[in-house]
């Protein structure tokens, strides 16, 4: 398995993102409009679900995303950190960025920001949480593979870089990692391709989900701990236009 060693990659350069996933960036998502958004947190929570987010911030924005499709990137508070606060919001020809002003509103423990071509819901303060794994830098990751497939290979090097800064590679999936085999046929689909050099794992995961145009991401810790051991990294599709 080649090796990189050290910080010599200021003489890469980082490939463009160009993909249909890509919006103009002139164009704002939080000023898209929804025809027409209900959503009744009390109700689904009554509904005999165990789950987690039934009902609250999590899901209403899953459902405000896939309906006005736009990605909204997640990131959950803590597991077991206090009761999911029931979002009830009822709404005609409302911009995404109100509808989520309204949920943050019943739900404190949240804010929202646009950034990157997606939209993201994270715990308040958790941007500038040096001991959240979402925003740790990773020195240099290498794709060229669908999204799901460059998420897989960041997840590797989020591994390998908490652990080590000096046994990183410039492409884990294709070096082998997470039981692939070195040198495996990458998965079918429009391939991302890009070079990502010292940019927090959080900014990966927006351009990659930004320029697939098909999918958001979701992150959330399996502990209270926001480590990058306890670290869960998936995603949500959207419909298609």
């Amino acid at each position: 398995m080649q090796q990189v060693h050290g910080y010599w990659f200021v003489a890469l350069l980082l490939i463009p993102f160009g993909g249909p996933g890509c919006r103009s960036p002139s164009e704002k998502l939080g000023e898209v409009r929804v025809q027409k958004f209900e959503f009744r947190g009390s109700d689904l929570a009554r509904g005999g679900i165990k789950h987690q987010d039934t009902g609250g911030i999590s899901e209403a924005a899953v459902k405000l995303a896939r309906q006005a499709r736009v990605p909204i990137c997640l990131e959950p508070a803590e597991a077991g950190d206090g009761d999911v606060a029931p979002i009830e919001l009822a709404a005609e020809n409302a911009p995404v960025a109100t509808l989520l002003q309204d949920m943050v509103k019943q739900d404190p423990r949240y804010t929202f920001r646009e950034r990157l071509g997606v939209i993201e819901v994270l715990p308040v303060g958790a941007a500038k949480d040096s001991s959240d794994c979402l925003n740790m830098t990773i020195p240099i990751l290498h794709v060229n593979y669908p999204s799901t497939a460059a998420i897989a290979s960041l997840r590797c090097q989020i591994q390998t870089v908490s652990k080590s800064r000096f046994d990183i590679v410039f492409d884990p999936l294709r070096a082998g990692c997470a039981g692939v085999l070195p040198g495996a046929r990458p998965p079918d689909g429009r391939p991302i391709r890009a070079t990502f050099l010292f940019e927090p794992v959080r900014d990966i995961l927006d351009r990659i989900v930004a320029d697939s145009g098909e999918a958001a991401w979701v992150a959330h810790f399996s502990r209270k701990s926001r480590g990058c051991d306890s670290l869960v990294i998936g995603t949500y599709s959207l419909p298609s236009e």
